[in-house]
């Protein structure tokens, strides 16, 4: 029951019982991915992550650019996310060979990205708050 849970909970040494195992084979069988092969649950996956990484990195540039209005740091993110766009599309069509690569170059380049935003609208903040 309850108590014996969050007994395993605050101790994670002790075991599972055939209960707990019974539970999770239930869990498993109404879950929506065990219909679905592991390849494909793993690009479903990184399809979400790259769909969030694009949103937040377009959210991000557009209400930065709104305050600091830096061509440069909005350029950045076009780069960034046109290179893991690419590396991504690469990758899930077996496009070209290095795709992966290009992918994490662009992840990598729209986290300089959102450094230099970060700098630029802190530095307005302050420009602004100053006069």
């Amino acid at each position: 029951g309850g108590l014996s849970d969050m007994k395993r909970a605050i101790r994670p040494d002790s075991t599972m019982d055939s209960a707990d195992l019974l539970w999770f084979r239930r869990a498993l069988r109404s879950s929506p991915f065990v219909v679905v092969p592991r390849q494909q649950q793993d690009e479903i996956f990184e399809w979400g992550f790259f769909a969030m990484a694009m949103a937040m990195a377009s959210l991000a540039a557009v209400f930065g650019f709104r305050l600091h209005r830096n061509s440069r740091v909005l350029g950045w993110f076009v780069v960034g996310g046109l290179v893991l766009m690419a590396g991504r599309f690469g990758e899930a069509g077996g496009l070209f060979e290095g795709a992966g690569i290009l992918a994490i170059v662009g992840g990598f380049l729209l986290v300089i990205s959102h450094l230099l935003n970060a700098s630029c609208t802190r530095k307005c903040q302050q420009e602004s708050s100053s006069s």
